[in-house]
């Protein structure tokens, strides 16, 4: 989403000059434009340097000039004069920042009704500078944006108020609409003066007075078409394609004002406000005028005034002049303010974005406020969910999605001699003799036959390859009066109603192999082919486009997005003959058109017709009245199955549009632009608040309520009941009935439910407001899921420490605490892959990029059933703009292939920057690729570094994350996550998931939990190792310097060890209760570290190791933990050997004598003998030592003494006095006994324990 060239409003622009056969049914089969997100992006990279500037006063549309909710009256004095005074100082403003900021602001455009703003053209570096001079709010790059009736106002039910069936007649007089596109089609008789009712226009203006390029070219101009505005970005453009003057003569005049050079812009607009045309030819695929004529089309709103703003480009998605330009579209809503046009068409878009950051969404919300109605197309991109982008997903605009009428063609038979077949054209009736384009050298009819190849004959030709009416031009251009397209089994199987360019029929290949029997042995026979009628068949409407983007809203999901629906498919309008600028050309006066581009205008034009019926119904309400009176009874067939399913409101809006139904609507709902603003998500607003004729909630605990409150347009007594539409869901009101006089308002709360929990499956239903009158029941879509809980999307935090709590809140559920448990998953360290990407040397264009190994980095990823999350993020890189991609690998190669760019990808980042990221929860299991691609560069042919992390999340427990739950109010409850990563280091990045769980297995609210491990803030330190007991052990405790924006108080808290107690903290005030310390440090922005010493002493019982920790709070909820270094308090030393402090036995010669020292701590050891016979001490240091007594004379003593020594020096000796006896004389046994038992009573004393 580069810039934003609106490349979107032609979502219909014809793709190709002749479409390929390829058996599509009618849901999607003409023309439509669709451009694919890669090459979006390429296209709105061409100009990267216009900005749009914010400015701090608000608006004329939010200035309070109006008072009690009046519309805005652009002509007033005092809005003129408020106008006027924003100009001049955005003028001031503007011309002195281009000094400060040391370079030129160039001012593209200057806008102040809809929005307070200027789009700049200036470099990134001065944009950012820009943003911070006084009277500037805020600069933001632009973005492109790209493109995205006959029997169409008849099903809408605009003819009923033409007619005065509704009470009031009009086709739009008086009305000015206004078509954001690609100019128009002066030319065409759609926007002549006068229509082919005979109906004359008249000039709201003035007779002869124009808006735009028409006050230099008048002749383009006329009392219908009261205004073609263009501007030079667009026309000056047209240089760079140079055009073909040979096939272009006459394009004169039309190459300098907003000429339609695409079709597009002339198509929409004539669906909204086109004249009444009579005997329309048929103009099939390939732009030639076919055998069938339409008897009438018109626009909806036939008699209403146009003014045409030229802002797109006129190529088509795959030209190189393509593309939307906001800053245009902004500067025609200016415009139209100005100038009272009433209704706006924007069948453009883009990228989602959030609402309340997008400018265009400001400006079509202010417009609001001037009474202008803005619909706008839903955007092609279905039929997979959440395909709406921007402006579709706007509340306060009515976006449209694209259906099908009922306009059908009778069937068709081909009778001969014993032959009757039925097929399908949308042609007349041919009377001749069948032969086979096989007999004259080509079966497939694929290039025309010479002339005179035929005379009037009826050419049999096998389908395939090219379109199906260029094989009817090919035989035609050979002198055929008639064709007979043929299937091929084994390829299409439909039959068609084709525009052929002479009498046909396309038959089935069952068929078609019967005929080519019947011609082998009935050559020469004639053949009659009958002729096809124009029918209403209802069984053919209100299906939906396969392309018409769905629901529910991105980025938020809890508003109703599209909010109605509207025939979109085969729509046949006016169109160009002109297109230069488009490499495949459609040129034809009208075509047939599909797409929501198509859908939108029968919207407008309805809105036009409300206005001129209704001109005092605000747009919200005109909204309301149109949603409410939708037909839901509406259908899709997105396999093309020809099984028709009921379609959900994400599909439809409130569904198809009634336009004659809206007109009388009994009651209205309302919204104001504050009330708008206020809903923001990312300011705390709630959208499920505002006054909205649709009511969506996701992930609903139990219940579901809103709030909605109604306006009547007339008295009556209204009652309140329910419909189910899909699933299982109950909606009731209060009060269930209510009585209303005309002006007056009633509040209803509206409450669902439902028996089903799934966060993944809607429900849909409706409230059901009757009065009696049938044809005033109205209809709110009522959308709701319901969940066993819910939980927080996301929970990031910054860690000081590898050990920490955070409190996760935002949990609730409808069972009670004691029935849910949580889980955790995670957490795991992100992976980095430290890279460099090549920059291109020229912007690729779509998925050029995926040829070229150096400009992109591939992961492969392998996504299974219990894979709980995948991040991926760019950390740093020296490129500007970095795009990122997870898709699917469809061939397995580990690579990205061509092709594998656009089709159902996980998620594309690709904004404006090289902030890209990827976060999936519960990602659908796969074999997908990881894409990185340097779309930019830090310059041509630069080597960009790029800093990559990978996260993939299992279903399984890392044991480093626990989690308790902690009750909360009602249904409310929190998560507490206790972090231990005892290997994190600073720079980490550790990503996991946290959820609760019922006792029965219902998981929900899964939560992206993120810590990034940044450098540490608080530090305990202590030059002590060891200590003895009662003694003083002294730490130093720092708060890092405050290099954060804001100032900080931090929060301590420290748990005395036991053994311990506080004889002094230096440097802060504290408190201390039932053993625990408490203080705060204060730092101001910029401060330096700060210091201060605790100081603790240890009791004389003290023993073992201590560890101080310390706890801090940095943030709320968060809770984070820093340690000191052990130290061990040592006791005094206490030496035994044997037990005993001074041992004393006895013994004789020979006897082993064993001595065991005993210490109380770690300690060093010295045996020495101090006297007596000598004794062999082999190991002086042991524990343990071993001798034998030696032989002697008389009675003698070995004196030891065992020296113990502690880690701190202190000594303790302990003594061993050993008697030997004296030899015993001859017979002296009893003596020699005596001595033996004496040994055995040498008892072993039990060691002292060491104190911990």
């Amino acid at each position: 989403m580069k810039k934003t060239l609106l490349l979107a409003a032609l979502l219909s622009l014809p793709a190709v000059a002749a479409q390929p056969d390829d058996g599509q049914n009618r849901l999607s089969q003409n023309p439509m434009n669709y451009v694919p997100k890669a090459a979006q992006k390429s296209l709105s990279s061409r100009d990267d340097d216009v900005y749009f500037v914010l400015f701090d006063e608000p608006a004329v549309a939010t200035a309070g000039i109006a008072r009690n909710g009046q519309l805005l009256n652009a002509k007033s004095a005092a809005v003129q004069r408020y106008a006027g005074n924003l100009r001049t100082t955005q003028t001031q403003v503007l011309s002195s920042a281009g000094s400060r900021i040391g370079e030129p602001v160039h001012t593209l455009f200057q806008y102040q009704y809809s929005v307070n703003a200027a789009a700049v053209r200036v470099s990134a570096q001065g944009a950012a500078a820009l943003a911070k001079q006084p009277g500037v709010k805020a600069v933001v790059k632009r973005q492109i944006h790209y493109l995205h009736t006959d029997s169409g106002p008849a099903y809408t039910g605009a003819p009923a108020i033409w007619q005065s069936q509704t009470g009031v007649a009009s086709k739009g007089e008086g009305v000015i609409v206004g078509i954001l596109d690609t100019g128009i089609n002066a030319d065409h008789p759609s926007f002549a003066a006068t229509g082919g009712d005979g109906y004359q226009h008249v000039n709201p203006l003035g007779e002869g007075n124009y808006l735009g390029d028409c006050q230099t070219y008048s002749q383009f101009c006329n009392s219908k078409l009261i205004g073609i505005v263009s501007y030079p970005d667009i026309i000056n453009a047209y240089s760079l394609v140079p055009v073909d003057t040979v096939q272009y003569p006459d394009l004169g005049d039309r190459l300098q004002l907003g000429f339609d050079f695409n079709g597009h812009g002339s198509h929409v607009a004539s669906t909204v406000a086109g004249n009444v045309l009579k005997n329309v030819p048929a103009y099939n695929a390939v732009g030639e005028e076919s055998a069938y004529q339409f008897a009438q089309i018109s626009g909806m709103a036939p008699h209403a005034n146009i003014v045409s703003y030229q802002v797109c480009l006129p190529g088509n998605g795959d030209d190189y002049l393509a593309g939307c330009y906001p800053e245009l579209s902004l500067n025609a809503v200016e415009h139209a303010i100005a100038n009272g046009v009433k209704v706006l068409n924007y069948s453009v878009g883009g990228p989602a974005d959030s609402p309340w950051r997008s400018f265009e969404g400001q400006a079509f919300l202010n417009a609001r406020n001037f009474g202008i109605h803005v619909a706008t197309s839903a955007g092609n991109a279905g039929p997979d969910n959440e395909t709406i982008g921007s402006p579709g997903n706007l509340p306060w605009v009515t976006t449209v999605a694209a259906f099908t009428h009922n306009r059908a063609f009778s069937a068709k038979t081909l009778t001969a001699n014993g032959l009757e077949l039925s097929g399908r054209s949308a042609s007349g009736a041919v009377n001749a003799t069948l032969v086979n384009a096989a007999d004259y050298g080509d079966a497939d009819c694929m290039t025309p036959f010479a002339a005179g190849t035929f005379d009037g004959q009826i050419v049999l030709c096998r389908r395939g390859v090219i379109a199906r009416v260029e094989k009817g031009s090919n035989v035609k251009a050979g002198g055929a009066g008639g064709i007979v397209l043929v299937n091929v089994a084994g390829e299409a199987a439909s039959v068609d109603d084709d525009f052929h360019v002479l009498p046909g029929i396309n038959l089935s290949a069952a068929d078609g192999e019967t005929l080519l029997t019947w011609l082998e042995t009935n050559g020469g026979q004639q053949v009659s082919i009958s002729a096809s009628e124009l029918v209403q068949d209802d069984e053919l409407g209100s299906v939906a486009g396969v392309f018409s983007s769905r629901g529910p809203g991105y980025p938020y999901d809890s508003y109703l997005s599209p909010d109605i629906a509207a025939p979109g498919v085969s729509i046949y309008a006016a169109y160009t003959p002109y297109q230069p600028f488009s490499n495949q050309k459609n040129e034809a006066p009208y075509a047939f058109l599909d797409g929501t581009s198509m859908a939108s205008p029968h919207v407008a034009g309805a809105l036009a017709l409300i206005q001129a019926v209704h001109p005092h119904w605000t747009p919200a309400q005109a909204q309301s009245a149109l949603m409410m009176t939708a037909n839901s009874q509406a259908y899709k067939d997105d396999e093309l199955s020809g099984n028709k399913q009921q379609a959900t409101f994400f599909d439809m809006g409130a569904g198809m549009v009634r336009v004659d139904k809206a007109v009388k609507a009994g009651l209205l709902l309302d919204e104001s632009r504050d009330n708008y603003l206020a809903a923001d998500p990312e300011l705390g607003g709630n959208p499920t608040e505002l006054n909205l004729a649709s009511m969506v909630q996701p992930r609903c605990v139990v219940t579901c309520s809103w709030t909605r409150t109604f306006t009547a347009t007339e008295s009556g007594n209204w009652s309140a009941g329910s419909a189910t539409l899909q699933g299982d869901i109950s909606i009731s009101a209060s009060p269930a009935s209510f009585s209303l006089n005309q002006g007056e308002t009633q509040v209803l709360t509206i409450t669902a439910s439902s028996g089903f929990t799934s966060a993944s499956k809607w429900q849909f239903g409706q409230l059901v407001l009757s009065n009696g009158n049938q044809e005033q029941t109205l209809h709110l879509p009522v959308i709701a899921s319901f969940v066993a809980g819910t939980g927080p999307e996301q929970a990031s935090l910054t860690a000081h420490s590898p050990e920490g709590e955070i409190l996760v809140g935002g949990f609730s559920s409808g069972a009670s605490i004691d029935q849910l448990q949580p889980v955790a998953r995670g957490l795991v360290k992100a992976e980095r892959y430290n890279i460099q990407l090549l920059a291109p040397t020229t912007q690729p264009y779509d998925l050029e990029w995926t040829y070229n190994k150096d400009n992109r980095f591939v992961l492969p990823l392998i996504v299974t059933n219990s894979t709980q999350r995948v991040r991926v993020k760019v950390d740093s890189t020296s490129s500007p703009d970095l795009d990122l991609y997870i898709g699917p690998d469809e061939d397995l190669d580990g690579d990205i292939s061509a092709g594998e760019g656009t089709t159902s990808l996980l998620c594309i980042s690709a904004g404006v920057d090289s902030n890209e990221s990827c976060d999936l929860l519960a990602p659908a299991p796969g074999v997908y690729y990881i894409a990185l691609h340097n779309f930019k560069g830090s310059a041509a042919g630069a080597m960009d570094d790029v800093s990559l992390s990978v996260a993939v999340i299992s279903d399984k427990d890392e044991a480093n994350l626990a989690l308790t739950l902690v009750p909360g109010t009602a249904q409310q409850f929190a998560l507490r996550a206790d972090w231990q990563l005892a290997e994190a280091q600073p720079g980490d990045d550790y990503i996991g998931v946290v959820a609760a769980e019922t006792v029965t297995g219902q998981r929900f609210g899964l939560t992206a939990l993120d810590i990034h491990i940044a450098e540490s803030v608080v530090a305990l330190s202590t030059a002590q190792q060891k200590v003895g007991a009662g003694t003083t052990l002294s730490y130093q405790l720092t708060l890092a310097a405050n290099t954060t924006a804001t100032a900080r108080n931090v929060a301590f808290s420290l748990a005395v060890p036991e053994g311990l107690s506080l004889s002094a903290l230096e440097g802060a005030e504290y408190s201390q209760q039932t053993g625990t310390i408490t203080f705060v440090l204060a730092q101001a922005t910029g401060a330096e570290a700060k210091n201060l010493t605790l100081h603790f002493v240890s009791t004389p019982q003290a023993s073992g190791n201590v560890r101080l920790k310390v706890n801090y709070q940095l943030a709320d909820n968060q809770t984070e933990a820093a340690y000191a270094p052990e130290i061990e308090i040592i006791p005094p030393l206490a030496i035994l050997i044997n037990g005993e402090t001074a041992l004393s036995i006895s013994g004789k010669a020979g006897d082993k004598v064993t001595l065991r020292a005993q210490t109380n701590t770690p300690a060093s050891l010295n045996w020495q003998q101090s006297s007596g016979p000598a004794v062999p001490l082999s190991q002086p240091t042991a524990a343990e030592i071993n001798f034998t007594l030696p032989e002697v004379q008389a009675a003698q003593a070995v004196v030891l003494s065992l020296t113990a020594t502690d880690a701190l020096g202190q000594s303790q000796t302990a003594s061993a006095n050993i008697s030997i006896a004296a030899p015993a004389k001859s017979g002296g046994g009893a003596m020699t006994g005596w001595w033996l038992a004496m040994l055995l009573l040498l008892r072993v004393v039990p060691q002292f324990k060491r104190a911990r």
